[in-house]
């Protein structure tokens, strides 16, 4: 009965670090993947959808400041003002 304890203990061992191994193999391909993504975008010149979407760029000053004014209005109204 003891060795059959024994060879379970084993094999649970082998189990978690066999588990333990895919894990850090599956973080690792899951780094090299954005690392690749990060390298394609470089390469190809794209940019991300952050640096696409500039406001100040495409907007005169008056109709920025009139949609931070907005933007404003809209937080001052979503208050509890009792």
């Amino acid at each position: 009965m003891s060795s059959l304890t024994l060879q379970v203990n084993e094999l649970i061992k082998r189990i978690k670090s066999l588990e333990e191994l895919l894990v850090q193999k599956g973080i690792a391909i899951d780094k090299a993947n954005r690392q690749n993504k990060a390298l394609g975008k470089l390469v190809s010149g794209k940019k991300s959808e952050r640096q696409e979407k500039n406001p100040q760029d495409s907007m005169t000053q008056e109709e920025f400041d009139k949609k931070k004014t907005e933007q404003a209005e809209k937080r001052k109204a979503r208050k509890n003002n009792g």
